[in-house]
């Protein structure tokens, strides 16, 4: 018992470990290659979350719902102002819980009955609506947008809005609020949360975590409302253009539209579901106990093969195989184990640090000698040395 806790706890495997995590940190930070565009370690951590894993699993593994809240309304090919004030009122008729319009109306066009038409059904509506507007011209000094861009009577007419503005990258996250021109102003799907929900505490946090579940949602084509009342009437409604292909991006789930985007976002903040990440602190602690755990493991399971008498076991052991092999395996049960976290509790532990770290431990191995080696050829070399 005595020999196996000296194995467990010995200094080696905490100075490995140690090692691996100050690799790995180098690695990230991008000072082993000082050109930041050639290190292929901080653009793969720069692009990828674990959480897109988890929602590639989730999305294969389960068939999906359809949501009974959300029901999205495309009319991605309709232009025309005054149809637009008819398809408004005809959702306002069938009294739907709350009506977000993802169209920003920008400027007053030539079609003047148009607008007038539009105006008089936005007057008309009982039911609550939001409007999109958008934020410009990010002022990074100030820390926030410098302008904001909103429909043609917003000025008039005392409305709710929502910008909708999102990351030109991979979408993962969705502002809750910003700053602009000095003031607090509040996305669309976290301003139809709050007329919804009549809750605001949510509004702590700057940025929501969507949750992209394999959850759809029903799409109701703008120009046959009445054949889908019964997935209006009641239901929070989003007016959009889903098959617009300048509004699409990129997320963990493949390129969806704007409009599932916000009605993402909105389920997300309704249900309570933000997923949240483990703290650094504990990241720190638990990243370097599941390496410390992988070098105990690697180190004893190579001993172990290399101790045998057979020459096949032997020789795996001397190949660093079974090494790689129980590393690998440790990696898949370490990652499930995350997975398992994350759907039972919203809560996970990006273990891509762990499976970075657990992948430069067989570098960190070959280190511990020549650090072992390093201090007392230094010293000689130091007493070596004439004196002045």
């Amino acid at each position: 018992m005595k020999p196996l806790l000296r194995f467990v706890f010995s200094i080696r495997h905490v100075v490995v470990t140690l090692t691996a995590m100050l690799l790995m940190w180098l690695c990230v930070q991008g000072f082993l290659l000082s050109i930041s565009f050639l290190n292929p370690v901080e653009r793969a951590f720069d692009n990828f979350r674990m959480t897109d894993l988890f929602y590639e699993i989730e999305s294969r593994n389960k068939s999906g719902h359809t949501n009974d809240v959300i029901t999205l309304v495309d009319m991605s090919r309709e232009f025309s102002r005054s149809r637009l004030g008819d398809i408004i009122s005809q959702i306002d008729a069938m009294n739907p819980a709350l009506l977000g319009v993802d169209i920003v109306f920008d400027g007053i066009r030539d079609d003047q009955v148009g607008n007038h038409h539009l105006l008089d059904c936005i007057r008309e509506a009982t039911i609550p609506i939001v409007w999109a507007y958008q934020l410009e011209n990010w002022n990074n000094e100030r820390q926030e947008f410098d302008s904001i861009y909103h429909s043609f009577f917003a000025d008039s007419l005392d409305i709710m809005e929502g910008y909708t503005n999102m990351s030109r990258n991979m979408v993962r996250s969705f502002g809750l609020w910003r700053k602009a021109k000095g003031q607090v102003e509040y996305s669309l799907p976290a301003r139809m949360a709050m007329q919804f929900t009549g809750d605001s505490s949510f509004l702590q946090h700057e940025d929501c975590n969507i949750r992209f579940s394999s959850t759809q949602f029903h799409v109701v084509p703008c120009d046959s409302l009445d054949d889908y009342s019964d997935l209006i009437t009641g239901h929070i409604v989003l007016l959009g253009a889903t098959k617009d292909k300048r509004d699409v991006h990129y997320t963990p789930i493949g390129l969806i539209p704007g409009p599932h985007i916000q009605a993402y976002a909105l389920l997300t903040i309704i249900n309570n579901e933000f997923p949240r990440e483990v703290p650094g602190g504990l990241t720190l602690l638990l990243t370097f106990l599941f390496m410390w755990v992988s070098e105990i493991l690697q180190v004893g399971a190579t001993a172990f093969m290399s101790a045998r008498r057979r020459w096949f076991p032997q020789m795996l052991g001397q190949q660093d195989l079974v090494a790689g092999l129980v590393a690998g395996g440790y990696i898949v049960v370490l990652v499930a184990i995350d997975y398992y976290l994350f759907v039972r509790t919203g809560y996970f532990y990006n273990s891509g640090w762990a499976v970075m770290g657990i992948a430069l431990q067989d570098t960190a191995r070959k280190w511990y000698p020549i650090m072992l080696e390093s201090p007392g050829k230094i010293r000689n070399l130091i007493s070596k040395q004439p004196l002045p």
